[in-house]
């Protein structure tokens, strides 16, 4: 008992007091640190803006931490701010914050207060994005808010790209229907960068840049969401593989471009992917050698196009190079072979067309080609072969075979995607969004009247297209480089016609959706959206995850 008695004064009582200042000291620190953490998140999120992220940071702490003495949290006095902004591609904002604390029992030995400090960092990387934005005729359709899709699409890209810091980031815009066009960095016509075989290239200028939504006057827009405002949907059908590779090219360049000069590049690339159809469009080289298999080249008995291969007499044959529209449904001249689908007529849309890239008439600018352009399908130029403007000719066929790759190298031959598809348990993500190509039907590339194998060519060149851009597979051509991480992000809009939800997964490498990921190249993410109000929440995630920031 006396042990008792004495130990009450001299153990008991510091402890029981040395527990309740420190629980005191413990929740005034987390108090400290809250304020500190949202201060570093919310200067973050002005890093590569006008604004000062460290005048931010200061108010912020202030204006969450209250530490003048007498009404401070807890008596919390003499509070310590400190911020250290570092510039750069990849800006970080370090916050540092201390406050005294007044103690009540520990004030027996002597102590009469306490000092808590917590820190914070927010970091921001400058990204580098290419929106690709569907604008095909299925867009035209009315949704449940009144609006059309595309009217739903370009108000959600509109607010995606001003969500994005001019200056700082990067951004370009690529639409596309059964051609694609390089809407912004706008090109003069004529002017977009191909190679002899008029195959768009990387070049070490253009791409995104800085001044998408720079503004000149309060009444203005920037120039990016001008060319969304002009868009228009076409009554054109959907060239997925074309409109990824374009958004390829544009990053590369712009890479190029920031380091050239022995500069350095540590953004962070994207291409968005928007869509609501499944692919019906290809772009193709059919004379090149290389398009096909051994002893498959563009057929010559009855065809109307002039520049085709000849082993013998014209190996190096000027190159066509057009986009192909062929009807899924299209199987001319008999029943079908496809269980459940109606032949087509002939003559009904089909033909092979100038890409829309490669334009160089005067008065088709950028605008034109969103706007009023919006469905144009020019006729191959003189030097292109102007006399190969249908894909078949009266008397015989111009193709003897289904192309093997389309103008940029993307595999269209193979059942590979399919198969894949096909044994892919039952989940969140159907199987395929394509009745066409529910049978599980297998390519023929000798079948060249069918729309079916048409179509699923298509479809593997979309997939092809997806996985070569994550590989960065033109690495080997950019001598001296390293390689360019690309992560794609793809929005599947289900609102319309309904789009193929596998392939989206699967060209996005979406980790948990998509049947076949790869663990080897960057991750990206598939958002589905049934109405309008998940199109426009799928944006704002996208750009959220872009503009992520990492404390």
């Amino acid at each position: 008992m006396i042990l008792c008695m004495l130990c009450i004064p001299l153990v008991l009582i510091p402890m029981v007091g040395l527990a309740i200042d420190a629980t005191m000291l413990r929740i005034v620190q987390a108090r400290l640190s809250a304020a500190v953490d949202g201060a570093a998140l919310g200067a973050g999120r002005l890093l590569g803006t006008s604004a000062s992220p460290q005048s931010m940071a200061s108010e912020f702490v202030n204006a969450n931490f209250q530490a003048n003495g007498t009404v401070g949290f807890w008596g919390a006095n003499n509070l310590q701010i400190s911020t250290t902004y570092t510039p750069g591609i990849t800006k970080t904002i370090l916050v540092n914050a201390s406050a005294d604390v007044p103690l009540l029992f520990i004030r027996i030995f002597g102590q009469t207060k306490a000092t808590v400090s917590a820190a914070a960092t927010a970091t921001r990387t400058d990204t580098r994005v290419m929106l690709v934005l569907d604008r095909s005729g299925s867009m035209t359709a009315v949704q449940s808010d009144g609006n059309t899709a595309v009217t739903d699409a370009i108000n959600d890209a509109v607010e995606f790209t001003q969500s994005f810091n001019a200056g700082t980031d990067e951004v370009g815009l690529v639409v596309f229907d059964g051609a694609s066009y390089v809407a912004y960095p706008t090109y003069a016509p004529g002017t977009y960068h191909v190679n002899a075989n008029l195959q768009p290239v990387p070049t070490a200028s253009g791409g995104p840049d800085t001044a998408f939504n720079t503004i000149v006057s309060p009444a203005t827009v920037g120039p990016m969401v001008s060319l969304l405002q002009g868009t228009k949907a076409n009554n054109g059908s959907t060239n997925s593989s074309e409109a990824l590779w374009l958004a390829y090219v544009e990053l590369q360049k712009a890479h190029l471009r920031d380091t050239s000069g022995g500069g350095a590049d540590a953004r962070l690339n994207a291409i968005v992917f928007m869509t609501d159809g499944l692919p019906q469009s290809v772009t193709v080289y059919p004379n090149n050698v290389a398009s096909y298999s051994s002893n498959y080249f563009m057929a010559s008995s009855g065809s109307s196009c002039t520049n085709l291969y000849n082993a013998t007499s014209k190996p190096n044959p000027p190159p066509i190079l057009g986009f192909m529209i062929v009807p899924a449904q299209w199987n001319p001249g008999g029943a079908s072979t496809f269980t459940g689908q109606t032949p087509m007529s002939n003559g009904s849309g089909k033909g092979i067309y100038q890409p829309a890239y490669s334009d160089n008439v005067a008065g088709h600018t950028a605008s034109w080609w969103v706007g009023s352009g919006a469905g144009a399908a020019m006729a191959l130029e003189s030097g292109n072969d102007a006399g190969c403007n249908a894909l078949f000719g009266t008397t015989g066929k111009d193709f003897s075979q289904i192309p093997s790759v389309d103008a940029y190298g993307n595999t269209m031959s193979g059942s590979a995607y399919l198969n894949s598809v096909f044994v892919k348990p039952a989940g969140t993500v159907p199987a395929t969004g394509n009745p066409i190509l529910a049978g599980g039907h297998l390519l023929n590339q000798n079948s060249v009247y069918s729309g079916i194998d048409w179509i699923q060519a298509q479809w593997n060149a979309a997939d092809s297209a997806g996985q070569r851009i994550r590989q960065d597979v033109n690495l080997v051509n950019r001598a001296g480089d390293t390689k360019m991480p690309i992560y794609i992000y793809s929005i599947g809009y289900l609102g319309t016609s309904g789009a193929d939800q596998a392939l989206l997964a699967h060209i996005a490498n979406d980790p948990v959706l998509s049947y076949s990921y790869d663990s080897t190249t960057p991750a990206g993410k598939y958002y589905p959206a049934s109405d309008p109000v998940a199109l426009h929440n799928a944006f704002e995630n996208v750009a959220a995850t872009l503009l992520r920031l990492a404390k």
